[in-house]
């Protein structure tokens, strides 16, 4: 989740999938998911969060996100990822992230807590691209267009 100071900080912009949220990143949204959150208090995740139970809560999260997508250990019930996604499984996201980072300056994989209720996380796994403005949209489009042929269906 990305929390901005002011409401103008943000742009919000819709092209092929890919989501502009400030002037200098751009943000694939590769696939939300859902887990089980192993007993986990409910509310929202804040990633800005700087001490205390708050950030404790974020980490003990991320935790539980990255054990159910690790299926050599599969020490939770896997998480499951919406089909209306971009990407339908974590390999397929893997190959784009690995292709993004090979090819396209400033690309970063992250994943993103939303929130917890009701004994699940909600999740995405994105690619932020630090740099990139509107102006260079049809040239970050065109080299995520090569990456398409990675993706699974």
């Amino acid at each position: 989740m990305i929390r901005a100071r002011k409401r103008e900080d943000f742009e919000f912009l819709y092209f092929l999938g890919l989501q502009t949220f400030m002037k200098n990143c751009a943000i694939l949204v590769l696939y939300g998911a859902l887990c089980n959150s192993d007993g986990l208090a409910e509310g929202r995740f804040y990633s800005d969060a700087e001490k205390g139970r708050e950030l404790q809560r974020y980490l003990d999260g991320m935790k539980i996100v990255l054990e159910s997508l690790d299926e050599s250990k599969y020490l939770r019930i896997p998480a499951k990822i919406s089909q209306n996604s971009l990407c339908k499984t974590d390999d397929g996201a893997n190959k784009i992230i690995e292709h993004a980072k090979k090819n396209i300056s400033g690309s970063n994989d992250i994943i993103r807590l939303i929130d917890c209720e009701h004994g699940t996380i909600k999740f995405r796994k994105e690619i932020d691209f630090d740099g990139w403005t509107n102006d260079g949209e049809q040239e970050l489009i065109e080299r995520l267009q090569n990456a398409a042929t990675c993706r699974q269906t």
